[in-house]
C-alpha cells in the first residue's frame, strides 16, 4: 500500500512532463496496484442460514453467489502435481511442484474451487480447514490419499 502511495504521488508529479498519457509511467502501475489492492475474495460458511456465500471482485464492485448447503454433494480435497521432470538430467523444474485443491462439488456436478495452494506452503493448513469446514456444514468430505514423503515438495 506504501508502494501505491508513493507511486501515485510520482504519477501527479510525473503529469507535467510532455508526453504523459494514462497509460505511461507510474500512473498506469500505481492504477495497476490500486486494482490488485481493492480486490477481494471471500467465502462465508453460515450453518443458520445454512448457504455458503461467495464474493469476489472489487470492493466496491462484486460478485456474489449463494449455495445451499441441500444443494452441496461433497467438499473435495485433491493433491496433483504440476509440471514435470527433465528427461536428460531428472532435475525438477521451476513448476513441477504439488499443489492441494479445496473444491465444493454440487449435485449437479459443478465444482468450484475454494482454494488452490501449493503444498509446502500450505503445510497442513488447508487439509486441517476441509475437515473443520465439512463437519461445521455436515456435509461429506472426499479425499484423495496425501502424497508420501518422497513425492513432497524439497
Amino acid at each position: 500500500m506504501i508502494f501505491l502511495i508513493l507511486l501515485s504521488i510520482g504519477a501527479f508529479v510525473y503529469r507535467k512532463e510532455p508526453g504523459f498519457t494514462l497509460f505511461s509511467g507510474p500512473f498506469f502501475v500505481a492504477s495497476i496496484l490500486f486494482i490488485a489492492a481493492v480486490y477481494q475474495e471471500v467465502w462465508i460458511f453460515d450453518k443458520k442460514k445454512r448457504t455458503v456465500v461467495y464474493e469476489f471482485g472489487l470492493v466496491f464492485a462484486h460478485r456474489r453467489k449463494v449455495f445451499l448447503f441441500d444443494e452441496i454433494e461433497a467438499f473435495e480435497l485433491t493433491h496433483f502435481k504440476k509440471g514435470t521432470r527433465s528427461m536428460k538430467t531428472g532435475v525438477k523444474r521451476g513448476a513441477n511442484r504439488l499443489y492441494v485443491t479445496f473444491s465444493l462439488v454440487m449435485h449437479h456436478e459443478e465444482k468450484h474451487d475454494i482454494e488452490i495452494i501449493r503444498l509446502k506452503k500450505s503445510a497442513g493448513r488447508t487439509e486441517h480447514a476441509a475437515v473443520v469446514i465439512a463437519r461445521y456444514c455436515g456435509v461429506e468430505l472426499i479425499c484423495d490419499a496425501e502424497p508420501d514423503e518422497e513425492t513432497r515438495d524439497e
